[in-house]
């Protein structure tokens, strides 16, 4: 997941060369999508879909200060990242939480739909 987070995607697909899961998930049950997607790291995305990695991904805590669930979507369009946005609609994720429409407005604002 720290590859993934820090968008090295050398060692990550290395990783997924060797067998690792695309899918992994952490204690709190982030995964390697939501740590690429959390820091702007389109490339790493792709790659983790390109592997299986699912884009709908679920939904992780981020901490008693973070404030809430997150799902890779969300968190795209929380960052801005329209390109990250594309490559999870195309890949068919969708919001999965209660304040999905306030997310989707702003997806849909960066995208320009």
């Amino acid at each position: 997941m720290g590859a993934a987070a820090e968008g090295h995607e050398s060692i990550v697909q290395l990783l997924l060369d060797h067998g690792a899961d695309a899918d992994a998930r952490s204690y709190d049950n982030a995964s390697a999508m939501h740590a690429a997607t959390a820091y702007g790291h389109a490339g790493t995305v792709r790659q983790l879909l390109a592997a299986g990695a699912d884009g709908l991904s679920g939904m992780f805590g981020i901490g008693p200060f973070g404030g809430g669930w997150w799902d890779p979507i969300k968190l795209a369009a929380n960052n801005g990242d329209g390109e990250i946005l594309q490559l999870l609609a195309d890949s068919g994720a969708r919001l999965v939480d209660h304040d999905a429409a306030l997310y989707l407005y702003r997806a849909y604002a960066v995208m320009g739909r």
